[in-house]
């Protein structure tokens, strides 16, 4: 028998990111998978902007300074805060790729987890007969929560996934988004580059009666059916960031002026100051 791998490229267009199939008989060990990931897609432009209480939080830091030409309330919060993702964007690029994969499942199975990833997606997310458009697939909002800029969190897991929930998170959603999360790690190897797992995982019977495969498919349905996929972006709340000896986050000690104006740049002195409660 001829050992073979299957190989699965994302590639990255100025407008488009798209995803491709490849496929390649170099010798390797029989049944690998292997998922190339691209850099982070730029956010989906339906979870643009901020929620409302953030806005507020933030205009109320922010009233009566003057700011800087240019400077806006939105502007002064796109610099200090950030949509975190709970499971990573790199997973997400992973499951897009294995929903595309000849060797993973049967159709119907591929099918069903490219309608879960599609219901869950920041918009349009392509795929299937077509290339899918990555931005909307790895910013799906049901994954996303406000919170401080990644410089500000000594607990930032960079392209890792949050392991603490907000306290505010909703649970199940948390729950669903772990099970998702978790059916890829646990017969999956992410590298910086490439996400890795077996035919033998994928397709073979584990713990509980179901391939591997079917556990994926399942807990993306799962995940699309809470509240039919829609859920929107997390929104910030003080009450889930705290600082040094518990102190909770203050808006104003992120404030950075020049020359009496408030400037959007990142606080050097507060950076690392804060984690999720």
């Amino acid at each position: 028998m001829t050992a073979y791998s299957t190989s699965i490229r994302l590639t990255a267009f100025p407008v488009l990111v798209a995803l491709i199939l490849l496929m390649s008989a170099a010798a390797a060990h029989a049944g690998k998978i292997t998922i190339q990931i691209v850099a982070r897609p730029a956010q989906a432009a339906a979870v643009a902007g901020w929620s409302a209480q953030l806005e507020a939080d933030a205009g109320a830091a922010l009233a009566g300074k003057e700011m800087a030409p240019g400077v806006t309330v939105p502007i002064w919060i796109g610099v200090n805060f950030a949509k975190h993702h709970i499971i990573p964007q790199t997973y997400l690029q992973a499951v897009a790729g294995l929903a595309i994969t000849s060797t993973a499942g049967n159709q119907g199975q591929r099918d069903r987890l490219v309608t879960a990833i599609r219901t869950i997606s920041a918009g349009p997310a392509g795929g299937p007969p077509g290339q899918w458009n990555l931005g909307p697939v790895v910013w799906a909002p049901i994954n996303l929560f406000e919170g401080p800029d990644g410089f500000y969190r000594s607990d930032d897991p960079g392209e890792g996934g949050e392991t603490k929930k907000p306290k505010t998170f909703d649970q199940l959603r948390w729950s669903l988004l772990q099970d998702a999360l978790k059916s890829l790690t646990n017969g999956g190897i992410m590298a910086p580059k490439s996400y890795t797992t077996t035919t033998d995982y994928l397709n073979k019977m584990q713990k509980g009666g179901k391939t591997g495969f079917e556990i994926i498919v399942e807990a993306f349905e799962a995940l699309a059916a809470y509240r039919g996929g829609q859920a929107g972006v997390s929104p910030f709340s003080t009450t889930d960031w705290v600082g040094q000896g518990n102190r909770p986050i203050d808006l104003e000690d992120l404030i950075v002026y020049v020359n009496n104006l408030v400037v959007a740049r990142l606080s050097q002195k507060m950076k690392n100051a804060y984690h999720l409660r």
